[in-house]
């Protein structure tokens, strides 16, 4: 599964980010909104 992670801090984005890769997720993240709406479709966004 493809996720995104929109997260304006980024130390806890990246801590987000690693538990998920170590779940075997596909991870990006973006730090606002609208930077995170140039990204492919997602089936699972979370928001912080």
């Amino acid at each position: 599964m493809k996720i995104l992670i929109i997260e304006d801090e980024v130390e806890l984005q990246e801590t987000i980010k690693k538990s998920l890769l170590k779940e075997k997720y596909t991870v990006e993240t973006a730090s606002d909104f609208n930077s995170a709406n140039c990204f492919d479709p997602y089936k699972t966004r979370v928001i912080f």
